[in-house]
């Protein structure tokens, strides 16, 4: 997979932008951002979900998005692929107005801390590709609670930025998110089957 050169966070916010107004179909979204690379790509689709509550609707197909994506970047795929149905969604205001709205606090929260580093981390493709899959699967869920969907998508954003700037700390900072995110979905299973036991049992 190809590495960018070092850009700034208003030079990534920007393509973002331009690449949302220019997009009619999640293809053409992808289209626009595949000079940017997976990393953007990934942050386009997960920036939505980085909000307590639950974004109604979106986190099953996005998820599903994610997850392709996630083995794309884990086979080593050099450009994006997607399939026709996918390709050919349309890219609502509404999800645009999303993306962009959750993009400018973000990048700007970041901007000041990215940088190339620890490349041995930041180049472990499989390991980064199976982590982001593993996560947008748990996106998928329905779980109506707040930060279920939170907890799954920082992580990908993490992971984004790292693969964005070949930057290793925030790698390890998304493989450590991802192992608490999944320790807070273990836990609400876990709490659910216990709350369906006692039901059934009495």
């Amino acid at each position: 997979m190809r590495i960018l050169p070092f850009m700034s966070a208003n030079s990534h916010l920007s393509r973002l932008r331009q690449s949302l107004n220019a997009a009619s179909t999640v293809g053409a979204l992808a289209t626009g951002l595949e000079s940017s690379g997976f990393g953007l790509a990934l942050l386009c689709f997960c920036l939505p979900f980085l909000q307590p509550v639950p974004t109604p609707g979106l986190s099953t197909p996005v998820g599903l998005l994610l997850l392709l994506l996630g083995l794309q970047v884990g086979g080593g795929s050099s450009s994006l692929r997607l399939p026709r149905f996918v390709a050919d969604a349309p890219v609502s205001p509404r999800v645009a107005e999303a993306i962009a709205g959750a993009a400018i606090p973000f990048f700007r929260f970041t901007e000041r801390w990215t940088r190339p580093r620890w490349p041995w981390l930041s180049q472990r493709r499989p390991a980064i590709g199976a982590t982001i899959a593993c996560m947008a699967l748990v996106l998928m869920l329905p779980i109506p609670l707040p930060f279920s969907n939170s907890l799954s998508a920082g992580p990908i954003a993490l992971f984004a930025l790292g693969l964005l700037e070949d930057d290793g700390i925030f790698i390890g900072a998304a493989f450590a998110a991802s192992a608490l995110g999944l320790l807070y979905h273990l836990a609400i299973f876990r709490l659910g089957v216990g709350a369906a036991q006692r039901i059934w049992i009495g």
